[in-house]
């Protein structure tokens, strides 16, 4: 029976300088709807230029880590069984 051999978590390096959301999603391996519900919760610290955010790189390292979510054109397959109708 072979050993499994569990994987060392990576440290990822810090992004420099202002980063989008999507390439922070991207470095965090969350989605980028979950970045932005962060930057709405006051976790990641971004600015607001026009329509877009802006957050320093910097400070992503700061952030605790979140479970992965799913990757942008995934779908989520429906589990449990709707109850029978009479």
């Amino acid at each position: 029976m072979a050993k499994k051999i569990k994987k060392k978590k990576e440290k990822k390096k810090p992004l420099i300088g202002m980063i989008t959301v999507l390439k922070a999603a991207d470095w965090m391996d969350i989605s980028p709807r979950q970045v932005r519900n962060l930057i709405h919760q006051g976790i990641v610290p971004a600015k607001k230029v026009g329509r877009d955010f802006l957050i320093n790189g910097l400070s992503l390292a700061k952030v605790p880590d979140r479970k992965p979510g799913p990757k942008p054109g995934t779908t989520w397959v429906r589990t449990a069984k709707a109850p029978k109708s009479k």
